[in-house]
Order: C-alpha cells, then sequence, then structure tokens
C-alpha cells in the first residue's frame, strides 16, 4: 500500500491499555487486495511489541498489560500480499495506576498524646502523587487523616491526640489520580508517658512538737511506674518544705519542724520520662492543713483536706427593674417593625401576582415550588426588529444600558407581550403516560417542533416521545435540540435521541444538584461503560478546564450487527461540553469564559453532524441563551449585523419561554460585545503566537477598533483590560474601616466578588477579610490567589489563609527587608500555634538557594490540632523579581518549577504575592 490507515486514534482506557481505531486506507492507494494490519507500540526503541492482525475489515483493538503512566510510541500500518505500507504514529500515554507502599524509616518526637512518622515515597508511583494516607491502630481502634500539598521526597507526619504509653502500629498508603495504593508494613509507635494524677486519701499525724507522719495511697491513673512522691509544704513563717521520696512507699515522716506553727502540706506522684530526661510531675493532693504545739489529746490525727477556698466578697445578682423595662419595649418595638414588614411584603407580593402572569417550574417527584414571575400583558402583534450593523452595537449595548438598563428591560418586556405561549399545541406532554417523562409539569414541547423518536416495528407500545423541540440556527433549520435534563427514565430516550439524530456534540449548561435542588440527573457513566435501553455509553476521556469540563463518549448501537452495518453506525464517538460555573441565581459574572466554552462547543460540530443537544435543567433558559449568543456570532460572521430580539422571538415559537430572564438577555448582549472587542478571538494556537505578536505591533485597526494615532493593537487591548475601575460598592469590604489597616499603604485592595474569604469568627466584625483575590487559570476557576506581602497584623490571616484554601505553593515576588517585608514564618526548629491553637506551623527544612534560577525554597508544615489532617507547602522567594528576568525564558524556568511542586487537579491555589 502506498497510503497509511486513516483517522488513526489512540484512547488511554485504564491504566495497562490503550483502545486503537483506525480506517483502512483509500482504495486507490491500496495497490492491491488489503490483507491487515501491523501494529508497533512500545515505550522507546528497545521495548518494540508487535500486533498483527489478519483481519482485512478490523478497525479496532484493545493494547493490553502496559505499564501505567507511560507513554507509549504506538504506529500502525495496512498490508497486502506485496508488503507493509507507510505508517501512521502517535503518541499516548496510559492512565495513572495505583502506587507501591511507602516505607516508614523511623518514628521520632514521641510525646505523651503525640508523636511524627516518617517514611519514604513508593518505589512506583505510577502517576501524580497527590497525597497520602496515614493510619494509626490501637487494639481494633483505627484512625486515619490525610496529608496533601507539596509532597516532598521525604515526608513528616504529626500524629495527635493519642493516649499516653500506648503502643500504636502505624501504616501509610500513597494514593494517586489512579486509586489508593497498598498500606506499607505496619510499624511499632509507643508513645511516652504522662503525668500522673494525684494520690488518695492523705492523712496526717502529729507524732510530737517537731514531726508528723504522713500516709497516702497511689494515684489512680499513672503511666508505667511511679518513680517518686515529691512532698511539698510551709509553714505560715514562709519556711519551705521540699522532700522527695521512693515510689515504692506510700507513707513518709516529716521531721525537724518548727512547733508553733500552722503548715500546709499536699504530695504529688512523679513518673520518668521514656524518650527524655524529663521528669513528669503529676497533680497535687489537697492541701492538709496542720498546727504544731496546739497540741488536743482529743483529736491527734488530723485531716483538713480541700481547704484551698479563697476568701471572697459575697457576689450580689439581680437587674435593676429599669433595665428590665428597657429589654421590654425594646422586644414590643421589634415585634411591631416585623408585622409591619410581613404586612407590606404581603400586600405587595399580592400585587405582582396579581399583575403577572406565573410560570412555574415544578418538579413532578418532588413538593417544593420554584417560581419564576414574567410580568406579560395581552398578546399584541409581533414587533419587527431591524438588524444592527456591528459598528453601531457597542454603542447601542450603552444606550440600553442607560438610565437602570430601561431599554433593555423595554425590550425583553415587548418579547414577552408578543410572545404568544397558548397559540402552539403541545397535547403530546399532556398525554398521561408522557406527563412523568417531563421534568417540570409546564415546562412542554410544542407539538410542530418536537423531536419526534423513531419506533421499531412490532413494538406498539413503545413510546416516539421525549420533551426536545427542534430549534433553528443562523440560516441553518433545526441546527439545535433543546431539551430538558434527562431524568432517570428517560436516560433511554436520551440517548436513542443523540443517536437517531446524528448528533456528536451535547451541551449541558447546568449542575447536577444547585442549592439543594436537583436539577439534573447524571444520564452518563462515572467510568467505563454504561447501557442506555439499546445505546451502550462508554467514557473515554474527561478533560477539565476551569469554568467547563468535556468528556468524550464512545456510543455503540446494541441492536446494530457490525457485519450488516454501512462504515460508521455502529459506533460514534460524540463529546460532551458541561458548563459548572454557571450560578444558582441569575447569569456569570464574566463573559469570556462563556464565550469560549460557546465557541469551542460549538466548532467540534461538523456539517456532516446532526443538530447540537443543548440542555440546562428545563431546557429554556441557559438553553436558549447559549443558542442566541452561537447563532449571532453565525450572523456577525456573515452580514456583520446583529439581531438578538428578532431572533429571540423567532426560536420562542419552537419551544417556549427561550431566554428566560431579563438578566439572560442582557447577558447575551454583554457577549456579544467581548467578542466584538476581542475581533472574534479568544485564544492563539501555539503554533501562530509569533504571528500574532507580530500582529499585535501593528496600529490598531478594525472594524470594531479605530485607529488611534500610535497606538498599537498591544497597547489598545491593554486599555481595555485596564479601563475597568471598580466603584467603592465593588470594594465596600476592602474599605470598611476595621479593614483598613489589614491593607498596606497604597496597595490595591480586592474587588467583593472575588476577595478570598477567610472562615469568620464570632462575634469579630472583619476576621473574614484579608486583602488577597482569586484569579482564573487555564483548569480551575480559582487557580491563583494574588496577595500582599503580609504585615505583623496580617501574619495570622495569611496563614489562616493557607490552611483553609488548602494551598502547596506560596510564590512570593516581594523583596524582604528588616522593616517593612519581613519573614512571615517561624525559624527552623520552632513552631507556632496559629487561629487560636487550631493548627501548628513549623518550618521543615532551612530555605535553599537555587542561583541558577535565582530563587529560595523552603518546605513547611501546617498540622491541625483538631482534627486529623496535614498540609505540607512550599515557599518559593524569587529574588530580584523582575529584575533577573532579562534572560526572558527564566520567567518561564520560575513557572515551571512552581507547577512542578503541583501534585495534581486537587491541590488549592497557588498564592503568588507582591
Amino acid at each position: 500500500p502506498s497510503g497509511a490507515p486513516l483517522n488513526f486514534r489512540a484512547t488511554n482506557v485504564t491504566s495497562s491499555e490503550i483502545w486503537l481505531e483506525w480506517e483502512a486506507p483509500p482504495p486507490d492507494q491500496l495497490n492491491g487486495k488489503l490483507e491487515g494490519f501491523e501494529i508497533k507500540f512500545g515505550r522507546d526503541i528497545f521495548s518494540i511489541e508487535l500486533v498483527s492482525i489478519d483481519d482485512p475489515t478490523r478497525t479496532s483493538t484493545m493494547l493490553q498489560g502496559l505499564e501505567p503512566y507511560t507513554l507509549y510510541m504506538v504506529s500502525i500500518k495496512a498490508k497486502n500480499s506485496a508488503g507493509i505500507g507507510p505508517e501512521a504514529a502517535m503518541g499516548v500515554e496510559t492512565k495513572e495506576g495505583l502506587p507501591s507502599k511507602p516505607r516508614i524509616t523511623h518514628i521520632s518526637n514521641h510525646q505523651a498524646t503525640s508523636f511524627y512518622v516518617n517514611w519514604e515515597p513508593p518505589r512506583e508511583i505510577n502517576g501524580k502523587l497527590i497525597k497520602y494516607e496515614l493510619q494509626w491502630i490501637h487494639d481494633q481502634d483505627v484512625k486515619s487523616r490525610r496529608i496533601a500539598g507539596h509532597l516532598i521526597s521525604t515526608m513528616t507526619a504529626y500524629v495527635s491526640d493519642l493516649t499516653p504509653y500506648t503502643e500504636y502500629k502505624v501504616q501509610v498508603a500513597a494514593v494517586t489520580n489512579g486509586g489508593r495504593g497498598e498500606f506499607s508494613d505496619q510499624f511499632p509507635a509507643l508513645t511516652d508517658v504522662a503525668a500522673p494524677g494525684p494520690p488518695r486519701n492523705l492523712n496526717v499525724t502529729e507524732l510530737d512538737l517537731n514531726s508528723v507522719h504522713l500516709s497516702w495511697d497511689p494515684p489512680l491513673v499513672y503511666y508505667k511506674t511511679i518513680d517518686n512522691y515529691l512532698i511539698k509544704g510551709f509553714d505560715h513563717r514562709g519556711n519551705d518544705v521540699n522532700e522527695l521520696v521512693k515510689g515504692e512507699t506510700t507513707k513518709h515522716v516529716l521531721a525537724n519542724l518548727i512547733s508553733n506553727s500552722r503548715y500546709h502540706v499536699k504530695v504529688a506522684a512523679i513518673t520518668n520520662a521514656i524518650f527524655s530526661n524529663n521528669k513528669w510531675v503529676g497533680d497535687f493532693t489537697d492541701t492538709s492543713i496542720f498546727t504544731l504545739g496546739d497540741y488536743d489529746e482529743r483529736n491527734k490525727v488530723i485531716w483538713d483536706v480541700g481547704s484551698n477556698a479563697m476568701e471572697g466578697k459575697p457576689v450580689q445578682s439581680g437587674v435593676h427593674p429599669g433595665v428590665i423595662a428597657g429589654i421590654v419595649c425594646g422586644i414590643l418595638i421589634l415585634v411591631i417593625v416585623g408585622v409591619l414588614a410581613v404586612g407590606y411584603r404581603f400586600y405587595t407580593c399580592r400585587k405582582c401576582y396579581q399583575a403577572a402572569y406565573l410560570y412555574l417550574a415544578v418538579p413532578n417527584n418532588g413538593n417544593s415550588i420554584q417560581a419564576t414571575v414574567v410580568t406579560v400583558d395581552e398578546p399584541s402583534e409581533e414587533k419587527h426588529y431591524p438588524d444592527i450593523d456591528v459598528t453601531d452595537f457597542i454603542s447601542h449595548v450603552k444606550r440600553m444600558h442607560m438610565d437602570g438598563d430601561i431599554g433593555f428591560s423595554q425590550e425583553f418586556d415587548e418579547i414577552n407581550r408578543t410572545s404568544f405561549v397558548d397559540r402552539y399545541s403541545c397535547d403530546s406532554s399532556n398525554l398521561p403516560d408522557n406527563r412523568s417523562k417531563n421534568r417540570y409539569i409546564n415546562i412542554v414541547a410544542y407539538d410542530h417542533s418536537r423531536v419526534i423518536l423513531k419506533t421499531e416495528l412490532g413494538r406498539l407500545r413503545q413510546s416516539d416521545y421525549i420533551n426536545a423541540n427542534y430549534v433553528d440556527g443562523y440560516k441553518k433549520s433545526k441546527a439545535y435540540i433543546a431539551t430538558q435534563g434527562p431524568l432517570p427514565q428517560t436516560f433511554p430516550d436520551f440517548w436513542r435521541m443523540v443517536w437517531e439524530q446524528n448528533t456528536n456534540v451535547i451541551v449541558m449548561i447546568t449542575n447536577l444538584m444547585e442549592k439543594g435542588r436537583r436539577k439534573c440527573d447524571q444520564y452518563w457513566p462515572s467510568d467505563g461503560a454504561e447501557t442506555y435501553g439499546n445505546i451502550n455509553v462508554k467514557l473515554i476521556t474527561t478533560v477539565p478546564r476551569a469554568h467547563y469540563t468535556v468528556r468524550v463518549f464512545s456510543l455503540r448501537n446494541m441492536k446494530v450487527k457490525k457485519r450488516h452495518s454501512m462504515k460508521g453506525v455502529v459506533e460514534r464517538t460524540v463529546y460532551h461540553y458541561h458548563y459548572t460555573q454557571w450560578p444558582d441565581h441569575g447569569v456569570p459574572d464574566y463573559t469570556l469564559p462563556v464565550l469560549s466554552f460557546v465557541q469551542k462547543s460549538a466548532a467540534q460540530s461538523g456539517s456532516e453532524n446532526g443538530p447540537i443537544v443543548v440542555h440546562c435543567s428545563a431546557g429554556v433558559g441557559r438553553t436558549g441563551t447559549y443558542i442566541l449568543i452561537d447563532s449571532m456570532i453565525a450572523q456577525i460572521q456573515e452580514q456583520q449585523t446583529v439581531n438578538i430580539p428578532g431572533f429571540t422571538q423567532h426560536i420562542r415559537r419552537q419551544r417556549n419561554f427561550l431566554v428566560q430572564t431579563e438578566d439572560q438577555y442582557i447577558f447575551i448582549h454583554e457577549v456579544l460585545v467581548e467578542y466584538l472587542l476581542g475581533n472574534g478571538t479568544t485564544e492563539v494556537r501555539d503554533d501562530q503566537m509569533s504571528s500574532h505578536l507580530s500582529d499585535l505591533e501593528q496600529p490598531a485597526r478594525g472594524v470594531i477598533l479605530p485607529t488611534i494615532t500610535d497606538t498599537t493593537l498591544l497597547e489598545r487591548q491593554f486599555q481595555l483590560i485596564t479601563e475597568y475601575v471598580p466603584s467603592e460598592m465593588d470594594l465596600s469590604a476592602a474599605l470598611k474601616p476595621v479593614n483598613l489597616e489589614k491593607n498596606r499603604p497604597g496597595s490595591i485592595v480586592p474587588v467583593n466578588l472575588k476577595r478570598v474569604l477567610l472562615p469568620a469568627r464570632p462575634g469579630i466584625d472583619g476576621s473574614d477579610y484579608i486583602n488577597a483575590t482569586y484569579l482564573q487559570g487555564y483548569k480551575k476557576s480559582s487557580e491563583f490567589i494574588v496577595t500582599q506581602h503580609p504585615t505583623e497584623d496580617t501574619m495570622e490571616d495569611f496563614w489562616r489563609m493557607v490552611w483553609d484554601k488548602n494551598s502547596p505553593v506560596i510564590v512570593v515576588l516581594s523583596s524582604f527587608d528588616d522593616v517593612d517585608y519581613k519573614e512571615f514564618w517561624p525559624p527552623k526548629g520552632s513552631s507556632i500555634d496559629v487561629d487560636s491553637g487550631n493548627f501548628r506551623l513549623a518550618m521543615k527544612d532551612e530555605l535553599i538557594p537555587n542561583n541558577d534560577l535565582g530563587t529560595v525554597t523552603a518546605e513547611f508544615i501546617l498540622d491541625s490540632i483538631q482534627y486529623d489532617y496535614t498540609l505540607m507547602t512550599r515557599i518559593l522567594c524569587v529574588t530580584n523579581w523582575p529584575k533577573f528576568c532579562t534572560e526572558l525564558h527564566k520567567v518561564l524556568d520560575v513557572i515551571v518549577e512552581t507547577h512542578g511542586f503541583l501534585n495534581s487537579l486537587e491541590c488549592g491555589p497557588i498564592i503568588v504575592m507582591d
């Protein structure tokens, strides 16, 4: 053959399997009868393996027995009787597997209720190490803690809340994205002894004018042994009495006392530590008080135990009658205000209800009612809306925003008035057999545009109904299918529709649960494959991004036999674009992520594919928003015009309530403004970066961006991204008087929307504030935290943030001095308690310089006092930033080193300090 196999694809299915798919070379390149294929794969040139396939009709196979988390080079060639043709090749990495077991090396710093466990990582990690699970066992009691963050080569973990003088068995296991590996061999760990309890029943017997006999019983609680007893006392003149006796005895004579003196005496037990030279002195008995020389024959045995009570003045209780009267009056005023507020609320709500059309999205399997009020009058004739040229669109949007968005309100109200909701029948949705297939009882499918499922011959009871409608795109009929979030009983119907409509892109714009309510049910397998009706759905891969997740499915129709089918009918690839950052109510805070999501998902659907299936929960609000944005982008690209109200009217004839709220309607305009400002470009391919940089150096010309003298496109873009100035309302938390001193003079402060919130301390105003802001990354919406260099007053808040946000890496770009920018951590060998003792911070290793990069690093351990959790974090100090970055590649080197400290997406945000 002169041609290589076509459409060669390799997918990592498990940690030891790779699935291969291909198509035969074109017939004109076979040069004979196709006899089969030859597949080669290996980690390197020294480990090549050969698989020969002699079935020329075969187009897939599974490679098995591979090493976990390993890059394999795979190639395939077609063969005929004359020989083997050219290859198609690619690299693919197997999924992560289970790590081998770590090795515990020793136990250190034995205390009565704690110790440190030290271990080495697994020899074979088989993936990215994301955390360890440490267990300590006594009898049948098993406790554990997770150690996450920056995981270094030699690990140390603090274990606390233990029982003194108790032997534990300790074991540790490593965890990758492939799962938890085998636990290490158990290692014995003995806690040290603790101080004993107080001796009991202290008796004092006077022997003569200068001596007494003491006796007592051993403590009820002690550990290992009682090594000594300490007798401690003093007389009324201040003369001390201190004597140490052996632990075997429980009696002693105090001699050489002074007659006619009043003595206070008590006894404590002492236990020697096992792992140090410490002596643990326990609690003392209650003090016995006796007087020598005031001799009474009737009472030689004296005990006056428990005379530690302190003298004090009596405490008066009660409250002044005036205070009581004031409290009662205050309560009465609050009750009256509450009644008036409820009455006013009832009155205004009643007015709104009478003046509005009430759209109820009611789950048919729940008791709760969600209501969205859309104000409409009697339907009138539809208004004709003219197209708007893109050169006028941005100024048009600004005008619509004036006077509190009055333009948008009037236009959206007019669309609602002219939407003939009751004009179209929806009889199929209301059939008794179909009502249970509707997620909400009044979100129905119009009969004239509904998707009709195919029914099989001989299956009279098979329904053709699904709550879904065809929706037009720009100059494309039935470009989309708008549907509800599938219910468990409609999973087979949903996948049947996807198969029958030849859909290759599903767009999901809802989370499964929002505000504690079920919005959609998971209709795809979490791993592996599941069969829904006749359609087998196999999860091939999952790709997380900051605001959405892409899943790739392989669909197989179990009713179609391969030997009876045409090419491509039995198995198909479907892409599932799931937007995960749409808020529970309202619209997203930023337009760019939504714009990027729409463009990427829509581009995945080719002209040969069927409609894009779009759903949210009810399949009307967010679904309509997506369809409007994508369709208007198509109109801009072809006609350089926009017509949002006209297109909204058009698609509402195909499914009711598409674009459900005014906020969604405004958001569509804002996304299109974002599209125009960026000239339709949201990303640049890496192979186009050089030419793109050259374009940025050119004058800022374009339809939307007029030429500005001596202004390059790069400068114009910088103006666009910096022209936003937050209002004082946006900065209200940072500008509160209680928080002002937490901001460095002249520093930038966080906007409310993206500021980092600390756990609030009850009764302390401003305790949730720190000058820190979340920033989006490529894979996570809060991948970074940007903050100021801590001051002495905010150092504890900074470490509270590190702990609460589980941050594994702290990048310090500021320079240190001894005045304003001091070190904000304890020195090696010491620790500090943070957050009122909730966790302990200690430096593990000294600062380690890297002269090539101009960086200094240090390891830190944060141990919870209350819970079984340890966080490892690393500080990376970048010295002379940005001065040393005259060699630009070093900037990237620092970034690469920073990301090298991360173990997985489960890590918290990277903190960047300046």
